[in-house]
């Protein structure tokens, strides 16, 4: 894997969803963090399930995703707990829900955050962003089409492109971290996290492809799992051309897997993924060789925290071609204020003491 960087900071370009430019400006200094944007480029695998089983659809197709980087500005700091969050494509460009949840939890403690761009549309923000920036990154399908790219209002899928490089990306990037490739960051554990459509994406990744990859002699990376709001749905392994349901989501199954995995939702999602169709699942609780699995919810918890003050604000938001939030005045007081992110500080602590008595 070449990692790039880290991309230039400059007057007139910076990240899309740097915190120099949230709706309330976070000073990382403050906490001796730095934030620090990197692409990286590597050759990735498309799969497809045959007769239930995971399968290689498509071999060896190139690509260049970002992935934002928020770390101890002294690696001497560091703990060496890393949270890897795929970052959320819901809003058709880079949400970083582990982030805005926990964004103190981690700096307090001197742990890191790499949020990763895990789906086309979010590629085309970032180009609609600062095309000049992002114009290098690819996730094309290696077919040629027509342009300009146009999104599929049910599935958010561009023709043209694949959101099944998604599985060997997640591998790759924390082999990466583990081994230390990128500067000033060497993990000793690496926790994946997902939330509301990253969560489907992560338990896809934990159900069909943790185990997979182990059948084929790859390491992984991954201490742990934590699944936030997701209704314990999945997702197809690869894009479907002319797919009629709501960004690709099916039915998840279970796999037994030998890493700690934590399902955590909130009452909100009952009616949110009931809408869309999809039945809720509830996983089962285990903590054996075979098995580590942990589920909970929490009762009156909304599905997301709308308001954060970490969302990048409109001003950003507008430049990715995607409408503004709803931010007037009165807005804030309308939400459910009830403070689900204490709760996922704690499952991340608990994650983390739970994966080092299996090591």
């Amino acid at each position: 894997m070449k990692i790039i960087g880290p991309i230039e900071v400059t007057e007139n370009s910076h990240p899309f969803s740097s915190m120099k430019f949230s709706r309330e400006i976070i000073h990382l200094e403050d906490y001796n963090f730095i934030e620090e944007e990197y692409f990286i480029e590597d050759r990735a695998n498309v799969y497809d399930l045959k007769n239930n089983q995971v399968e290689i659809f498509k071999e060896d197709l190139p690509f260049t995703t970002r992935i934002l980087v928020r770390r101890p500005k002294n690696s001497k700091d560091f703990t060496g707990i890393l949270y890897v969050d795929i970052m959320n494509a819901s809003n058709g460009y880079d949400i970083e829900d582990l982030w805005r949840r926990s964004y103190l939890h981690i700096m307090e403690n001197n742990h890191a955050y790499v949020g990763i761009t895990t789906k086309p549309i979010n590629v085309l923000a970032l180009k609609n962003f600062d095309y000049e920036r992002y114009k290098s990154l690819n996730w094309s399908n290696g077919e040629i089409v027509n342009a300009p790219a146009t999104i599929d209002p049910l599935t958010a899928s561009i023709e043209g492109t694949e959101e099944g490089l998604v599985w060997d990306i997640l591998l790759k990037t924390g082999l990466a971290l583990k081994r230390g490739d990128l500067p000033q960051i060497k993990a000793d554990y690496i926790y994946l996290t997902g939330q509301s459509q990253s969560g489907i994406y992560l338990n896809t990744f934990v159900n069909y492809m943790h185990n997979y990859y182990k059948k084929n002699n790859l390491e992984i990376p991954f201490d742990g799992y934590l699944s936030l709001a997701s209704g314990g749905l999945g997702r197809a392994l690869r894009q479907i051309k002319d797919s009629k349901v709501p960004m690709s989501i099916k039915e998840c199954r279970e796999e037994e897997i030998d890493r700690p995995v934590i399902t955590f939702n909130a009452e909100g999602d009952y009616k949110l993924f009931e809408s869309m169709g999809s039945e809720f699942k509830k996983t089962r609780n285990e903590n054996t060789d075979k098995n580590k699995r942990r589920y909970y919810e929490m009762a009156g918890a909304p599905h997301t925290n709308a308001a954060s003050p970490l969302v990048p604000k409109n001003e950003e938001i507008v430049k990715t071609k995607c409408p503004a939030r709803l931010l007037d005045s009165d807005y804030d007081y309308r939400l459910n204020d009830l403070p689900f992110d204490f709760y996922i500080n704690s499952i991340l602590d608990f994650l983390h003491d739970w994966a080092k008595k299996w090591q």
